[in-house]
């Protein structure tokens, strides 16, 4: 009787260190994103790379000061810092270049005293640089003893000094929507003319302050609301060629007269308007500047009454002082040019 013998079972192979490290800051920093994204990058680098201190750091306005965005020291978070770069052990890595210590890092900067007060012995970081090859900030590690590290590890500090750069560029980017957002805000909120945007289906997408005085209703009424609401017969023929062609080259129109709006409440009032087509991320928008030309009018009609009222009153000046030379601006000649009271 035959005795089968069973296939050897095969194992994986036992991950390595720099797999063991990989492993380790990846769990660390999976789920973080932002300033969160940071804090965890420089405990989970220091737990996987076995050093004491971690620290991760952008420009801080100018390319010679940095100020650290998370701070690891030995058992916990420290207080973020900033500090000039001249003379530092970080002063190369910011021009772009990766610097590895070993050991005796102190001795080699001897313009950094904080090193030796520290007791740091060994140092390594890398270069944060943008899409374009910028630098933006560095990620560094240091020890209380030599570090020893293989090719294959410093690369696994690189990628994460990559993924810390793509981070940092996109929380510079977020910063530069919403402050871009809010100078925005602030330039329709002061505009003076309705200033209102619609999709290719005729929806409003953004309608300011000045619209909600124009159109008697607000803007989180407005938004999400068919403009179609707001035209009169004049104003749809205007527009609806442009608005419904399904070409992206429609040109500015401009209508200085003869075109009228409706308000919320039904009113109906003669405007002047431009439609500038544009294009955000391929899809099809128009921009709808338009005026009340009745609050024109108005405004105008009122100058004239102002004007009219200054002729007045230098006519009646010239008449007070009709004869300066003679007889001055007596009492007895003024009541003679007072005018007469009503009869009873």
């Amino acid at each position: 009787m035959s005795t089968a013998r069973s296939a050897p079972v095969s194992h994986p192979p036992a991950p390595t260190a720099t797999e063991d490290i990989l492993q380790l800051i990846y769990q660390g920093t999976a789920t973080a994103t932002g300033e969160d994204f940071f804090r965890a990058l420089t405990r989970a680098t220091a737990s996987a790379m076995q050093v004491y201190f971690c620290f991760v750091a952008e420009f801080a306005g100018c390319r010679d000061r940095v100020r650290t965005l998370a701070y690891w020291k030995g058992l916990d978070f420290t207080d973020n810092i900033e500090f000039d770069l001249d003379g530092t052990v970080c002063e190369d890595v910011l021009k772009g270049q990766v610097r590895y210590y070993p050991e005796g890092v102190a001795a080699l900067f001897p313009r950094e005293p904080v090193l030796a007060e520290l007791g740091i012995q060994s140092y390594l970081a890398t270069p944060m640089t943008d899409r374009h090859g910028e630098v933006l900030g560095h990620l560094a590690v240091c020890d209380l003893k030599p570090m020893s590290f293989r090719e294959s590890e410093l690369a696994v500090f690189k990628i994460f000094g990559a993924r810390a750069a793509a981070e940092l560029e996109r929380l510079h980017a977020t910063e530069s929507l919403r402050q871009s957002e809010e100078r925005l805000a602030a330039i329709l909120s002061s505009a003076t003319d309705a200033i209102i945007t619609i999709d290719t289906d005729h929806h409003i997408t953004l309608f300011n302050q000045a619209a909600e005085q124009v159109f008697r209703c607000s803007a989180a009424w407005a938004v999400g609301q068919p403009f179609d609401r707001f035209l009169s017969a004049s104003f749809r023929q205007l527009i609806a060629p442009i608005v419904d062609k399904d070409s992206m080259e429609a040109q500015q129109i401009w209508a200085p007269e003869g075109i009228t709006a409706v308000r919320a409440d039904g009113e109906e009032f003669p405007i002047e308007a431009t439609l500038s087509p544009l294009r955000v991320f391929g899809k099809r928008f128009y921009t709808i500047i338009l005026r009340d030309i009745n609050e024109r009018e108005l405004a105008r009609q009122q100058i004239h009454r102002l004007q009219a009222d200054n002729l007045n009153l230098q006519e009646e000046l010239r008449r007070r002082q009709r004869f300066p030379e003679m007889i001055g601006d007596s009492p007895a000649i003024s009541e003679v040019f007072e005018p007469m009271p009503a009869s009873c």
